[in-house]
């Protein structure tokens, strides 16, 4: 598990506190004022906003309009496989309403960069499939304790593969935002 220090690093409180802190600061200063989404394009066009408006929050990188129609339905999707949930939430007004959906929108964009840099950190190989069982395995061992026991993966090979990888960090990104690591 030593060698995984370094990947484990980016996953310690403080500096998930903070990029945690950067992705809700982005959708909550979002300016929704203007906005209607009352039909789906609507909604897609609201989504590429706030793509753009979440790449300037994070980088403070300037994302053009062509830029955000490509990059709005890339992170709309990652964060809803099925783009017409989100809009179903947003109109019905549930599950945290149009800010849910921006806030789950930001939080996996966020759990995907972890994933990125944890993965290509140096010694990790993830392209060796014995590398990502063993990576898997020092998440687990190191978090089992931290996550509910629903979400602890059955086994390393589970958890290797890239969506269930994303999904862990996502959840430990969730339990840093409400504040059950320590």
């Amino acid at each position: 598990m030593a060698e995984f220090e370094a990947v484990f690093k980016l996953f310690e409180s403080e500096y998930l506190a903070e990029e945690v802190f950067k992705a809700e600061s982005a959708y909550k200063s979002f300016p929704l004022e203007g906005w209607n989404v009352d039909t789906f394009k609507e909604f897609e066009s609201l989504v590429n906003g706030f793509s753009g408006h979440l790449f300037q929050s994070l980088y403070n990188m300037e994302v053009s309009a062509e830029e955000a129609e490509d990059l709005g339905p890339q992170l709309l999707k990652k964060a809803f496989p099925n783009p017409g949930d989100a809009f179903r939430k947003v109109k019905g007004s549930y599950e945290g309403g149009l800010l849910g959906v921006l806030k789950k929108i930001a939080l996996s964009y966020q759990a995907e960069e972890y994933v990125k840099k944890a993965l290509s950190s140096p010694g990790v190989d993830i392209e060796n499939w014995d590398e990502r069982i063993a990576l898997a395995a020092a998440y687990i061992n190191k978090f089992r304790s931290s996550l509910p026991s629903d979400t602890v993966p059955a086994s390393p090979e589970m958890l290797a593969r890239r969506p269930e990888l994303e999904m862990a960090f996502e959840k430990l990104l969730e339990m840093e935002q409400k504040g059950l690591l320590h």
